[in-house]
Parts: structure tokens; C-alpha cells; sequence
């Protein structure tokens, strides 16, 4: 597993990130994640944290009749990332990390094992830009860490299911002297605890859950109809009191107007 440390020079005073996951493209809810997009160039991002499942990988999919109907539908892995190339420009506008998810993972699999695909990048099948160029691209299971602050897609820590009834709980119990952010579950969801630090002061952890910028409906072939999921995105201000990172952690959730269309607030405005 790798971490990826980040430090206070890479994320300075005032910074503001932005965590956006399972965007599964091309199945992607175009609407909402252009919303979205809005809604973190007006609240000033300087960094994204593109945090798994971007990209759906269905013609790279472990499960063959998924893989089949995405070859079909889709074409070639990199034709089924084309719908949503325009979000990864995007990020790489400003410090970006992509970290792979499970879906990505797929991709690594196939390369691990195709002895002529050994040693390509999982990026360049997918037609994007390498590890260090422009931006991190860090491997499926990874994280990154600011302090105390960790971030992740979340597969490692919930191998299946939707997490049970109180997901935040299980992240806990699994990582409690930090505060984890995930996405992997398609919920959004915000627990919090508190224990002692190194110098025994009682600190805030937290477990939040990101929800997901997809269209529900491509995925009803395994998770039904009656879905416990929520559309939602993070954006976290960084702050520092001395050298330690602070953190101000906000889950903007996308509800639905009466016709079905997407819409939310965040910091007074309505964005539709």
C-alpha cells in the first residue's frame, strides 16, 4: 500500500481541496458533476483529490458479462473514459491527485495479467496523463495523508457490501486515531469521536463518507432499485494552528426538483 504524505508546503494556509469520487464514467451523472465542478471553482479550490471510481473501466471488468455489454456499449476503455475526459482537464488545472479505485484496479489486473501488457501504466490504457505528469496518480489500495487527515477510496476497508448500518463506526474501529474520508459506498455519511493525542489532549476524529456523481441506474444490474445511496462531493478547507493541519470538512449533497434535475446549496447559493 502506498501513502502519499503530503506537507504544508504542498498544501499551504488558506488551501482549499476539493474530493470528488465514483464518478464512473461513462456512466456519470453529466449534470450533476458539472454542478459540481461550478460549485468548487466558486468556492475557490486550489487542489483535487480525485478519490476512485472515476472512470467505470467496464470493458476491463473482472465480471465477464459486465465487460461484454461495456465492449459493446462502450467500445475500447479509452472511447469509455471520452465522455468525461473533460473532468480530468479539469483537475489538472490546479495540484491534483488521482487515486485509483477498485474499478481502476481492474485495469491493473489485466495488466498483471497480460505478458505484453507488463509494466504499462495503468493511465496510458486509459489515455490519461502519467504519474508526475502534472499531477500524482497514485495506484489502487493507496492514500494520502495531510496530519492527522487521511484520505482514501475506502475498497481496503469495506471488501464488500454497502457498508452496514453505520459505516462510520467500522472506520473507527479500523483507523480511530485519525480522521478518514472515503468514497467506495456511494453514501454520505459524517461520524465523529474524539481521543487523546501524543501530548494527551483530547482531539476530534472523524469518519466521513462521500457519496457518488453517477447514474444510479447503470448499476441496477447488481444493486436493485432500492438504493441506499447519496450524491454528494466534499470540499475541505486547510488551516494551521502552528504546524498542525486543521480542517473544515463540508459534504455538499445533491438532491432532485420535482422533475428529477439535480440541485443544492452551498455557502448561500442555489445551484441548479
Amino acid at each position: 500500500m502506498r501513502t502519499l504524505r503530503l506537507t504544508k508546503a504542498d498544501v499551504p494556509e488558506g488551501s482549499i481541496i476539493a474530493v470528488l469520487s465514483d464518478v464512473h464514467i461513462p456512466s456519470h451523472d453529466e449534470v450533476a458533476l458539472r454542478l459540481a465542478v461550478e460549485c468548487c471553482e466558486a468556492a475557490g479550490v486550489t487542489h483535487v483529490i480525485l478519490n476512485g471510481d472515476i472512470a467505470d473501466c467496464g470493458p476491463a471488468s473482472r465480471h465477464e458479462g459486465k465487460r461484454r455489454r461495456a465492449t459493446l456499449d462502450e467500445g475500447s476503455l479509452m472511447e469509455s473514459i471520452e465522455p468525461g475526459r473533460w473532468l480530468y482537464k479539469w483537475a489538472r488545472t490546479r495540484p491534483s491527485i488521482l487515486l485509483l479505485g477498485n474499478h481502476e484496479g481492474w485495469v491493473e489486473r489485466l495488466i498483471d495479467e497480460s505478458p505484453e501488457l507488463k509494466g504499462t501504466p495503468t493511465t496510458t490504457l486509459m489515455g490519461l496523463p502519467a504519474d508526475g505528469d502534472g499531477w500524482d496518480v497514485l495506484p489502487s489500495g493507496s492514500r494520502i495523508r495531510l496530519g492527522s487527515r487521511c484520505w482514501e477510496h475506502g475498497d481496503g476497508m469495506f471488501k464488500s457490501g454497502s457498508g452496514g448500518q453505520n459505516p462510520g463506526n467500522r472506520i473507527k474501529t479500523l483507523a480511530p486515531d485519525q480522521t478518514t474520508s472515503v468514497g467506495h459506498l456511494h453514501r454520505k455519511f459524517a461520524t465523529f469521536w474524539s481521543t487523546p493525542d501524543e501530548e494527551g489532549i483530547q482531539r476530534t476524529r472523524g469518519a466521513y463518507g462521500n457519496g457518488h456523481l453517477s447514474n444510479p441506474a447503470a448499476h441496477e444490474d447488481y444493486a436493485g432499485t432500492y438504493m441506499n445511496w447519496q450524491q454528494s462531493f466534499e470540499i475541505t478547507r486547510v488551516w494551521y494552528d502552528g504546524d498542525r493541519p486543521r480542517f473544515t470538512t463540508d459534504q455538499p449533497e445533491i438532491h432532485r426538483d420535482k422533475r428529477g434535475r439535480p440541485v443544492f446549496e452551498y455557502q448561500g447559493r442555489v445551484y441548479r
